[in-house]
């Protein structure tokens, strides 16, 4: 039971879903509580398919992970890959059954950027994070799903497309992340010999360049929801600030020390996600 529950990746799958509660609350602030059955089932939908894909992840690199990552449960022997392939399948399945709960009875727009993630998943996994920057974009847009999904959830139809809070937040994590998962290949170029990542195709210094520029995307995607949007209070800059102090350290490491490196761009944007929240309650 253990092993099934660490190859779900059950930390980055909750944050995943928390991204969801996080889009509706800088939407909404504290009027969140009167959606709250919608949230977790919004909440367990997302944290079901991410987890799920996770599994599906380990399966289908099961062999690049005998290098990369030796401590997971199918390299390491404690999962095989046939029961971790039924686990995954499971597990998607209960993503969509709180998923037909959500449109039938809450949000049916929802449901929409539900499919396109979990489309999007998939097609990675099975093939596009072979590809490069093009798998890392993949990702990024996953990740950005995640909040524009919690503002749909919250926000009449004829409001979902108007410019708030949760698009800036996506587009920041989206830049975020695109320079967190081009920190990974760095850190995985050893073993991903099946894999035409962007440190394989033009090394590891030029890779750096870009993911430090998208990093530094994010950095200046920050200040704009308090100055000029005035979408955010006083109270957020703290965190701004912070979150971007992080991110600067995440640039300047991720050469020597890509595995850290990874993990502070992860802390930043949680920062400024808590940030985003502080600062939409009125």
């Amino acid at each position: 039971m253990h092993y099934l529950l660490k190859i779900t990746r059950p930390v980055t799958s909750f944050m995943a879903a928390l991204s969801v509660l996080i889009g509706a609350l800088v939407i909404i602030g504290k009027d969140v509580i009167l959606y709250i059955p919608a949230l977790i089932l919004s909440f367990f939908t997302v944290f079901f398919i991410c987890a799920g894909g996770f599994v599906l992840n380990d399966y289908l690199d099961r062999e690049e992970d005998r290098i990369n990552h030796p401590e997971r449960p199918i390299p390491s022997n404690n999962i095989t890959p046939r029961r971790a392939l039924v686990f995954s399948i499971g597990i998607f399945i209960g993503g969509l059954a709180c998923v037909n709960f959500l449109v039938w009875f809450f949000s049916p727009l929802s449901v929409i950027v539900v499919i396109i993630g979990a489309i999007i998943l998939v097609f990675y996994e099975l093939s596009f994070k072979k590809i490069g920057i093009a798998g890392n974009a993949m990702v990024g847009i996953l990740v950005a799903l995640t909040y524009i999904f919690g503002s749909f959830v919250v926000l009449p139809p004829a409001d979902v497309l108007k410019l708030n809070t949760a698009h800036i937040l996506a587009l920041l994590a989206f830049c975020a992340i695109m320079g967190r998962e081009i920190i990974m290949d760095i850190e995985d170029m050893e073993g991903d010999v099946k894999r035409n990542t962007l440190p394989r195709k033009i090394g590891k210094k030029k890779s750096a360049v870009i993911a430090s520029s998208f990093l530094l995307f994010a950095i200046l995607i920050g200040p704009l929801p308090f100055f000029p949007l005035g979408m955010l209070n006083f109270y957020y800059l703290p965190f701004l600030v912070v979150g971007d102090g992080i991110l600067l350290y995440s640039i300047f490491i991720q050469l020597q020390a890509p595995a850290l490196a990874r993990k502070t761009t992860k802390v930043a944007l949680l920062i400024s996600s808590l940030g985003f929240i502080v600062g939409s309650m009125k």
